[in-house]
């Protein structure tokens, strides 16, 4: 007696609605995994520039009793060494405030909650940008 399995019509085409569902939810994995390691590397971009312009304002801060809390779009006209060193730094860097959705603040003294804020002689860049992720909006994410 041989014993031979017969599948029924209904069974057929399984695995491609499985392969089907596995391709969708890597290429979301994908996605996610693409647009969080671009966020975190455009964070590390922004902070690095920074600090570099905060340096770069600092040098001009000592001695001199400033009070500026603005972007760096008012920055040219305010006469004010510490800010244009820290704002120039920042355009060097491909930072412009108010261009492609980015922001550079300075402000002297700081005022985030720190423990250098309100006091002289401190220089503060903050500097922020949005920008829409690449392959998730294809999955209908934002």
């Amino acid at each position: 007696m041989s014993s031979t399995t017969r599948r029924p019509r209904d069974e057929r085409g399984q695995v491609l609605v499985i392969f089907a569902g596995g391709l969708v939810m890597f290429l979301a994995i994908a996605a996610l995994v693409f647009d969080v390691g671009q966020n975190l590397l455009d964070r590390r971009t922004e902070q690095n520039v920074s600090d570099a312009a905060a340096l770069a304002g600092a040098r001009y801060v000592k001695g001199a009793a400033y009070t500026f809390h603005a972007g760096c779009t008012s920055a040219p006209g305010s006469g004010m060494p510490a800010v244009k060193a820290a704002c120039d730094l920042a355009v060097d860097s491909g930072y412009v405030d108010g261009a492609g959705g980015r922001t550079v603040r300075v402000d002297l003294p700081p005022i985030a909650p720190s423990p250098f804020s309100g006091l002289p002689g401190y220089v503060e860049v903050t500097i922020a940008s949005t920008r829409p992720s690449f392959f998730a909006g294809v999955l209908g994410l934002t």
